[in-house]
Order: C-alpha cells, then sequence, then structure tokens
C-alpha cells in the first residue's frame, strides 16, 4: 500500500466531525463564505482530504439538487475530483520544499476566466507555510477580493506560521490526530501488518496517518534497529567509518533516519525521569542501560542540533557536508 485511496480518507474524516459539520453547515445554507479557508493541524490526519470534500460538496449534483450536504462520491463531478481531473478543482502542492510566486501567478491567471463546470471552483494550496514572501504577498492580494464563485483552501500545520494578514482573511478550522486504536486497525488491516509491529507504529506516528502507512510500506521497524546499532557503534568507529555512516544517512530516508535519532536521543533523556513515556518502549531495557552512562546536557545539544537540520532538510543545501563536520565533531550521535 504505496499511498492512501481518497475514500479511504474521507472515512478517517469521521475524525473530525466538528470540522465536517462547519462544512456542511456552510453548504446547507447555500451559502458560501466569502472569505477563504485555514485547515490546520499535523500532517497526514486528512486536511487535504478534507478541503477535496469541500470541493466535491460544493459541486456535487445531489447536494446542488437536494437539501443533502454530504457529496455522494458517484456522480459525475465528484468522480472527476476524486480522480484529480476537475478543470476547476486545482491542487497546488510544494516542489522542492517550496511554493514560488510563479505558481501563485499561474493561479491569477485562471481567476481571470470563468470556472467551467463547477458551482464553485475551489483551489486548494497544500502546506500554504512553504510559500515563499513573493508568494504570499500575491495571494493576499487574491484573497482580499477573492472572485465571485471561488474558494481558497490553505492547509497548514501552524497558522502562526503563515503571513498574519492571510489568517486574518480567512477562517481556520483545526484538524486532530487520526486516533491511536484506528491508525493500529489501518495497519493490521490495510497493511497486513501483526498486531504488534502496528502498535509500535502507531506509537510513533503520533496520530499521522500518512506517516504511519510509509512506515509499514517502507520496513521502519527493522530500519530503526539497523540504524540504532549503527549509531551505538559510530563513537568508537574510524573516521571513515563515520563517513561512510554520513554518507548514508544523507542519502535515502534522511528525514526520517533523522527522526529516529531524535527520538531516540529523546527518550535517553526522558528515561531519566519517567520510564513510562518513552516512544520506543519496546527498547526500555537498553535505553535505561545506555541513558545511565550519557550526560544530559549534550543529548539535549545533540536534539537541538538535528532539529536544526531537520529545520532545512526541504532545502537545497548540502546534506552531506553538513552531517561530516557534525559527526567528526561528535554533535549528532551519543
Amino acid at each position: 500500500m504505496k499511498s492512501i485511496d481518497t475514500l479511504l480518507w474521507f472515512e478517517v474524516l469521521k475524525f473530525q466531525q466538528t470540522q465536517l459539520e462547519q462544512i456542511e453547515s456552510m453548504l446547507e445554507k447555500r451559502a458560501l463564505p466569502s472569505f477563504s479557508l485555514v485547515f490546520s493541524g499535523i500532517d497526514g490526519i486528512g486536511k487535504k482530504a478534507g478541503a477535496v470534500y469541500f470541493a466535491m460538496a460544493a459541486n456535487c449534483d445531489q447536494v446542488i439538487n437536494e437539501t443533502n450536504s454530504k457529496p455522494c462520491t458517484h456522480c459525475r463531478s465528484c468522480k472527476k475530483i476524486i480522480a484529480g481531473t476537475h478543470p476547476d478543482i486545482v491542487i497546488i502542492k510544494p516542489d522542492n520544499g517550496l511554493i514560488k510566486i510563479s505558481v501563485i501567478r499561474e493561479i491569477g491567471k485562471i481567476l481571470m476566466y470563468k470556472q467551467n463546470e463547477a458551482r464553485v471552483r475551489v483551489i486548494i494550496i497544500c502546506d500554504a507555510h512553504k510559500m515563499n514572501k513573493e508568494a504570499a504577498n500575491a495571494l493576499l492580494k487574491m484573497l482580499e477580493e477573492p472572485p465571485s464563485g471561488t474558494s481558497f483552501i490553505l492547509t497548514v500545520t501552524e497558522t502562526v506560521d503563515l503571513v498574519p494578514t492571510i489568517v486574518s482573511r480567512c477562517l481556520n478550522i483545526r484538524f486532530y490526530p487520526v486516533p491511536f486504536k484506528y491508525l493500529i486497525k489501518i495497519l493490521i488491516e490495510k497493511c497486513e501488518i501483526p498486531l504488534e509491529r502496528a502498535e509500535l507504529i502507531a506509537s510513533f506516528a503520533r496520530g499521522n496517518l500518512e506517516k504511519a502507512v510509509f512506515m509499514s510500506d517502507n520496513n521502519w521497524i527493522d530500519l530503526r534497529c539497523s540504524l540504532i546499532n549503527e549509531l551505538d557503534m559510530l563513537l568508537n568507529s574510524s573516521v571513515a567509518e563515520k563517513l561512510i555512516f554520513s554518507e548514508k544517512l544523507s542519502k535515502k530516508n534522511f528525514s526520517e533516519y533523522l527522526k529516529i535519532i531524535k527520538i531516540y536521543l529523546r527518550d535517553l533523556v526522558i528515561v531519566k525521569y519517567h520510564k513510562n513515556l518513552l516512544v520506543f518502549d519496546d527498547l526500555k531495557d537498553k535505553i535505561d542501560l545506555l541513558s545511565k552512562t550519557k550526560d544530559t546536557d549534550s543529548l539535549i545539544s545533540s536534539i537541538y542540533t538535528i532539529d536544526m537540520i531537520l529545520q532545512k532538510a526541504d532545502k537545497n543545501f548540502n546534506k552531506r557536508l553538513m552531517l561530516d563536520a557534525l559527526i567528526l565533531k561528535k554533535q549528532l550521535y551519543i
């Protein structure tokens, strides 16, 4: 299961009932907001699916012709939106971790013309906080005077990451993490993994369904164990071995490797104070024993270093060069 089916995402939206009721209330009154929407919350919880749901409900033949406000999913309009072929439903995603002004200008060109067939044209901007300054300013002008029959939906992690003037022109709808038990259910039924592995992955995913599925598909548990074993041996390794480890980290799954290391270091700190709050609970005995030999300040310093690198992970920078320097300075491991 390399991706999450659109209809499964709609099933996940049942955990966002209050949010859906807000959307449906707008549609039931047949009075769509003259302002735009921001769907905020952690990644992988259905914010994009919520935006697609809005687009479907706003244009579903059944909704338009009846008092019902839920999309049917099988009319011509719904099918085209699910397939991603509807000409009036535009979905924008970051390219190399950034949404540039050229993309926002293309939206402006689209808005110059009347929609082709939709009752409501919907512009969905995923990870809108990744717009550069110029793109954000260009979008702000569109939000100040939104064209008739057009709604904007921006998805973000936190509204504080957006330009305040954009937030002030939008209604924020907060989405919640997917429940732990439901993540386990999906991992067992859809990803076909045993309960014990499902529970471990779900505990690390922290309500992020997309992350949980990614971890299942990429054999994450074995990858984690292998990485931690390498990390434990790194301190006594030769310079050549350390540089080989750096090269490995800088390639495939770069961010995922660093997040695993960060959680491991975090658990080494937490276990000193509360053994029942570990993320890698299955490694409790190993972590407890190792933490007694490690300095808390050094561990925290390494965690901050990883945070610094992760903030740049989506940007164009020399990952290998930075990792080489940090590993040789003993700033990235225990």
